[in-house]
């Protein structure tokens, strides 16, 4: 069975693992479409089932004894539903300059997509809000798009370029991102198993903004479920931004495993009442 060898590898070493609850919105995120603020909103602190207590100090794990987990993480998703939801933030003196959050609900073929993007006049490239809808069934994929131009509908055959890429259960990314670590330690959390990385060796592997300067003092904490799949992945590291220190957090949060709907959006009429030759109208 695919989840034995990482839970054989970290019971071994601790005992227990569990998962976190969805987030704000319920697993589906469903009903009217949510208005984005002008103000980026301060980074969310975790809901009391979320809340991570400070562990006894890890037992040390090699890193290659967690090559499995991205395979376990995937095959406990697979042929299932799931709703991933993903906050990137870039930090200076406290303040967000540059905020992106995405949620991504899959149920089978079908999946919903949305992603807000809030950037201060102060980060390079687009300023302002821009937030990207989109809704992909069979193998069209239907959009919304709006930012400061207005607001365009359209539908595209098959995958839509700027949405989620063909990592969806996000195998790929836990891949790059264990052996970017040098040093692993694992300790118990309730039914959870929570590793923590640290000594940076790979900062490549982060998928840092190409608008910012290398990464460094980075750590990470990944909380695995019995099942071996990750519920929640919290990375932190530093760069520089035309040459000054900023922080960047990038949380992921996998929930409502086998209980996500992917509902038609509201705005599906509108899209399929427009005719779009391409996507290369809208912004990425």
């Amino acid at each position: 069975m695919a989840v034995r060898p990482l839970l054989f590898v970290v019971c071994l070493l601790l005992a227990g693992c569990g998962s976190v609850t969805d987030g704000p919105g319920g697993a589906d995120g469903g009903g009217a479409e949510a208005t984005p603020t002008v103000t980026p909103a301060p980074l969310p602190s975790e809901t009391p089932s979320e809340a991570t207590p400070t562990p006894p100090a890890g037992s040390p794990v090699a890193v290659a004894s967690l090559r499995d987990l991205p395979t376990t993480h995937a095959a406990a998703l697979s042929n299932r539903s799931f709703t991933a939801v993903e906050r990137r933030v870039v930090l200076e003196g406290g303040g967000a300059l540059y905020d992106v959050t995405t949620r991504l609900r899959v149920d089978g073929g079908r999946y919903r997509y949305e992603r807000t993007r809030i950037a201060d006049p102060s980060y390079p490239g687009p300023q302002g809000i821009d937030t990207l809808s989109l809704y992909h069934a069979g193998n069209r994929t239907a959009f919304r798009d709006e930012d400061d131009g207005g607001v365009r509908y359209g539908v595209v055959d098959g995958p839509f370029r700027f949405g989620p890429d063909g990592d969806q259960t996000g195998q790929a990314f836990l891949a790059d991102l264990l052996p970017a670590f040098g040093t692993w330690t694992a300790a118990p959390v309730g039914d959870a198993t929570l590793l923590r990385g640290s000594t940076l060796v790979d900062p490549e592997a982060l998928e840092v903004d190409r608008r910012l300067g290398a990464a460094d003092v980075a750590s990470v904490r990944i909380r695995v479920s019995p099942t071996g799949r990750v519920s929640s992945l919290d990375l932190t590291y530093e760069a520089t931004l035309n040459g000054r220190r900023v922080t960047v957090r990038v949380e992921r949060r996998y929930t409502a495993v086998g209980s996500t709907t992917v509902p038609e959006p509201p705005w599906l009429g509108r899209a399929l009442g427009t005719e779009t030759p391409s996507a290369s109208m809208v912004r990425p």
